[in-house]
C-alpha cells in the first residue's frame, strides 16, 4: 500500500494529568525591551468565530460541505488543507477512493478521497467542486463542546488552508481572522506591534506549517507550533543530549493514529528561549519520539512540538499572513 506520511497531522490528544502539564507555565520574559511603538490601526478583517473546547485549548471551527455543517479542530500542525473523518463523508453519501495510509504520531492511519460540491468555511471561503483528503480518524480523538456530549470531531482545517488564506488563529478570541484580497499580510502583524505585541519570527516548511526557533540550554532547535497538540513535546534523545531529568508519567499518548504509546518520560527546560525575544523560566515537555517522520528546513534540528496550552497560556495570535507569533507583553493585562 503506498505511504503518504505527511498527510495525517500530528494531533495530540493527550491522556495527561500531571500538574506541571496543566498548570500554565511563569509567565515569560522578554530577553531585551522593546521601544514603545507608534500606533496603526487594525486591517479589516473577516471573521469566524471559533467554538474551545470545554478546556479552552482546542479551537473548532464550523464547516459547511454540500448540505452537511461539521466541526473542524483547527490543526496547524496538519499538513493538509481540510481533512475530513471518514465517518463524516459517509455520512453524506460519499464515495471514497484509497489513497493509501498516513502516520500519526501514535500509529497510521486509512486515507481516502471524497469529492464535494461545494465546501463554506464561514462567510469568508466558499469553494466549488472540491476533492478532500478524508481519513479515517481514531475514535478516541473525542471533543467535548460546551452544553453538547462528546462527540467525534469531523475534520481537521490544516496548515495549507491557514497559509493560503492568510489567517490568523487568535486565542485570546477564539476567532479565525482572515483579510481581504486588497489588505496586505503583513498589515495585522504591524498593527498588534504597534499595540505592544511581540512578533516571533517562524519558520515555514514545504507543508505550510510554522515553526518557531527555541534555544535550550544554549543550542538552537525548531519545534513544531501546534494548535491541536495537547502538551510541548521534546525528542527523547534531545533530553538526553542536554541532561535534562526526567520524571515519569502515568497515563498513556493518544492522538493522530490508531494505537497509543506507553507513558511517556516528563521533563522540565529552564531559560527557554523562543524566538529570540522571550525566556521562560520553567517550561514543561513530554518526551514523544517523532513517529510522523517531520522534517525541517536544511541546516535546522527539529526539537518537537509547542502545544496549543503554551499559546492559550501566552494569549498568542499565531498569523499565517506574516508567519508571525503574535504575543502580547506579559505585564499587559487581557
Amino acid at each position: 500500500m503506498k505511504k503518504i506520511p505527511w498527510w495525517m497531522p500530528v494531533l495530540l490528544v493527550l491522556c495527561q494529568t500531571a500538574a506541571a502539564q496543566e498548570a500554565a507555565p511563569p509567565p515569560p520574559a522578554p530577553v531585551a525591551e522593546k521601544p514603545a511603538p507608534a500606533q496603526a490601526a487594525a486591517p479589516r478583517m473577516l471573521k469566524l468565530a471559533l467554538t474551545p473546547h470545554e478546556n479552552g485549548r482546542l479551537l473548532v471551527a464550523e464547516i459547511r460541505a454540500d448540505q452537511a455543517t461539521g466541526r473542524f479542530i483547527v490543526d496547524s500542525g496538519a499538513a493538509a488543507e481540510c481533512l475530513f473523518a471518514k465517518a463524516f463523508a459517509l455520512r453524506q453519501g460519499k464515495q471514497l477512493t484509497a489513497a493509501g495510509e498516513g502516520r500519526g504520531i501514535v500509529g497510521k492511519s486509512a486515507l481516502f478521497t471524497a469529492a464535494f460540491d461545494s465546501v463554506e468555511i464561514g462567510e469568508a471561503i466558499k469553494l466549488r467542486k472540491q476533492t478532500v483528503a478524508v481519513a479515517d480518524l481514531p475514535p478516541h480523538l473525542q471533543l467535548s463542546l460546551p452544553g453538547q456530549k462528546s462527540l467525534l470531531p469531523d475534520g481537521l482545517l490544516g496548515a495549507v488552508f491557514l497559509e493560503r488564506a492568510r489567517a490568523v488563529v487568535c486565542y485570546p478570541e477564539s476567532m479565525l481572522l482572515i483579510p481581504p484580497g486588497d489588505v496586505a499580510g503583513d498589515a495585522f502583524k504591524k498593527s498588534r506591534v504597534a499595540a505592544g505585541d511581540f512578533a516571533l519570527p517562524l519558520t515555514q516548511d514545504d507543508q505550510s506549517r510554522p515553526f518557531i526557533e527555541v534555544k535550550l540550554k544554549g543550542q538552537s532547535f525548531l519545534f513544531l507550533v501546534d494548535t491541536a497538540a495537547g502538551a510541548n513535546v521534546l525528542l527523547p534523545e534531545i533530553a538526553t543530549e542536554l541532561g535534562l531529568a526526567v520524571t515519569e508519567t502515568k497515563n498513556p499518548v493518544v492522538g493522530g493514529g490508531h494505537g497509543e504509546l506507553k507513558p511517556p518520560g516528563q521533563v522540565t527546560a529552564s531559560d527557554a528561549v523562543f524566538g529570540g525575544i522571550l525566556q521562560f523560566p520553567t517550561l514543561p515537555f513530554l518526551l514523544i519520539p517523532d513517529n510522523s517522520g517531520i522534517r525541517v528546513p536544511k541546516g535546522s534540528r527539529y526539537g518537537g512540538i509547542i502545544g496549543a496550552p503554551l499559546l492559550k497560556a501566552l494569549r498568542a495570535r499565531l498569523d499565517f499572513g506574516s508567519y508571525r507569533l503574535l504575543v502580547p507583553h506579559p505585564e499587559k493585562k487581557p
